[in-house]
């Protein structure tokens, strides 16, 4: 058994879970939601199937924080929610399910 050391763990615990971009439900079946952390502009959501077509994009709104998608119709698989903004770049795996 491999045993992976993550020193940052604890501040990690302490950042409170409004800081980071989020993804829900997930696994989604039909619609999904993105949410982002202090309305960020100047941006895109892009999402990538795993032959890294984009499937889907998104240009971040002003004074918008809450995105919603639809996933029906895709395949069922894992998909790659890439969000970049002024501030940050993240990348966040969904599931879709069938």
């Amino acid at each position: 058994s491999m045993s992976i050391a993550v020193p940052e763990a604890d501040a990690v615990v302490e950042n409170s879970s409004d800081e980071a971009p989020s993804l829900f439900p997930n696994p989604a079946v039909g619609l999904f939601r993105v949410k982002l952390p202090d309305m960020p502009e100047n941006g895109f959501i892009r999402i990538f199937d795993l032959s890294g077509r984009v499937v889907l994009e998104q240009k971040l709104l002003p004074d918008m924080d809450l995105y919603e998608f639809d996933a029906a119709g895709w395949q069922a698989g894992i998909y790659l929610v890439y969000i970049q903004s002024e501030r940050e770049k993240q990348t966040l795996r969904l599931v879709v399910s069938e």
